[in-house]
């Protein structure tokens, strides 16, 4: 179940279960991403989800964040091409320059529990996401309900090589530095415990970043190869058999 506002704050519910399908295309903010040949995710029939400042670095369909407002450039708050997803818990938090988050366009708030699953029920039908600490798990339930079945990881390293904590610009202190990582290897567990109910859900989950820590249980592909396998299962850009409205004109008489 995800929530919505009216401009003069009323609450609106709504289910998005299963409005997608297919593959995804799911962007960390990992300094490799910034090497990915990105420009490729334009192609048609991709779908892509940013998680948190990502969307700095690639502009996705989607995108989703577990914080409060002022941790987010205020230019993917305020993208209105792309559907956002946010917690309830922070649907009237002041956005960058004071006005409500339930404002920014194009955005759908979901509810947590820090109690309700474990690795071998993320999946179930239910009207919260788990509250672990991070967004990766929740990007991956909310991607399995809005009904995609594979997902490639991209910008999904888990580590700080040579120091540099992102894609994007945004230096870390010392402290949280030390916070992101113990963070790393908490998700990382969390995906490696979660597997098998991933595998019975009929989840996929490929790797596309180079040397991430998932790679040690998840099969590797390079992101261009992945974003082929998608594209060209897609539909041809053509009009070759299509009708003309008069042609129904003709079929009535």
């Amino acid at each position: 179940m995800f929530y919505r506002f009216t401009s003069d704050g009323r609450q609106k519910t709504c289910d998005l279960k299963d409005v997608y399908s297919g593959a995804l295309v799911l962007c960390g903010g990992h300094p490799s991403l910034a090497n990915e040949p990105l420009e490729l995710l334009d192609r048609p029939g991709i779908v892509t989800m940013a998680m948190n400042n990502a969307a700095l670095t690639v502009r996705p369909n989607l995108w989703v964040c577990a914080d409060h407002a002022t941790c987010y450039a205020k230019s993917i708050l305020h993208d209105p091409a792309a559907i956002k997803f946010a917690r309830l818990l922070y649907w009237n938090d002041p956005l960058p320059g004071g006005e409500p988050w339930y404002h920014a366009p194009s955005t759908f708030f979901y509810g947590v529990s820090d109690t309700a699953f474990d690795s071998g029920n993320l999946l179930d039908d239910h009207f919260l996401f788990a509250w672990w600490k991070n967004v990766f798990i929740i990007s991956l339930q909310l991607a399995y309900h809005l009904g995609f079945r594979t997902i490639y990881l991209a910008g999904a390293g888990f580590s700080v090589p040579g120091g540099r904590h992102y894609a994007f610009d945004h230096e870390l202190t010392p402290e949280q530095s030390h916070y992101s990582l113990q963070t790393y290897g908490a998700v990382v567990d969390q995906v490696r415990k979660a597997m098998p109910h991933f595998e019975e859900r009929g989840l996929s989950l490929i790797s596309c970043t180079p040397d991430s820590a998932l790679n040690a249980f998840l099969p590797f592909m390079p992101l261009r190869d992945a974003i082929e396998r998608i594209a060209s299962a897609h539909p041809e850009r053509s009009t070759a058999g299509l009708r003309h409205a008069s042609d129904f004109l003709a079929d009535a008489e």
